[in-house]
């Protein structure tokens, strides 16, 4: 099989399921590279009112940590009271990096490459924050890593949850279109992604959902499905960024057309 170089995944049919507002720049870049795109958003962001406590005027902060581009959306009428001056400014990955710096604001902490809590956790600048305040900026609910370990470190820490992430209801046009589809890739960026999606549809409607390779964000999304005995493929990505995970099926197609006749 020979496939034009400029589509390269012209050979798969993949199930994009991040939320909607954020979905479109990835999924037109894979159908640039040639790929079928069925777009299934499984959450969706919604905005809620911060704790006011968090906001009075007396608050100050030496470290704001942001982590996603939704908290940096949902905090962005926030930003000039919360951002005083010597307040470092750490983001958990480059997504949202990217996001802060387009609102004008300089990121002091950041890690690399692999973009999670634990990263984050062990840049330098992190392991000295005995006795500083620290305000997590984030949704609701999640985990807890972050903050309890700054806290074990001396840190005095806050958290202001600025969205929610909600289970979307599909419409019944694109259900009905998904049982005809031959999915062979489903991507997940977050193991709530992949939560919602096994409750959202069930294999037995969507044959494809047990056999279709999963190309994951990042290590901890596997072992949250590992739990759920799932026998599908599964890749992961170094990172759940945009670049990295069409590099991630850029490299699988090479695979692909290597054993391919």
């Amino acid at each position: 099989m020979i496939l034009k170089v400029e589509q390269p995944l012209q050979q798969y049919n993949i199930l994009v399921t991040r939320p909607r507002h954020q979905a479109e720049p990835f999924c037109l870049q894979l159908e640039q590279l040639g790929a079928q795109v069925y777009r299934f958003p499984v959450i969706e962001i919604e905005g809620i009112t911060p704790d006011p406590a968090l906001l009075h005027p007396t608050k100050s902060y030496d470290m704001l940590i942001f982590t996603s581009s939704n908290a940096v959306h949902g905090a962005a009428a926030l930003l000039d009271n919360l951002n005083t001056p010597g307040c470092q400014i750490a983001a958990i990955g480059k997504k949202t990096a990217q996001t802060l710096h387009q609102t004008g604001f300089t990121i002091h902490i950041q890690p690399q490459q692999t973009f999670n809590s634990e990263s984050l956790l062990a840049l330098p600048t992190m392991q000295a924050v005995a006795d500083k305040h620290i305000l997590i900026i984030k949704g609701e609910g999640g985990r807890q890593l972050l903050q309890k370990t700054l806290q074990r470190r001396g840190a005095i820490v806050d958290c202001l949850a600025v969205y929610r992430r909600r289970k979307p209801v599909a419409s019944q046009s694109l259900l009905n279109r998904l049982k005809t589809a031959k999915i062979d890739i489903i991507t997940l960026t977050s193991a709530e992604s992949g939560i919602n999606l096994l409750t959202m549809l069930n294999a037995q409607h969507y044959p494809w959902l047990s056999t279709a390779t999963l190309l994951l964000g990042s290590k901890r999304i596997q072992n949250v499905l590992n739990r759920k005995k799932l026998n599908n493929p599964m890749l992961v990505a170094n990172n759940p960024s945009d670049a990295t995970m069409v590099e991630a099926l850029l490299d699988l197609s090479q695979d692909y057309n290597r054993i391919a006749p």
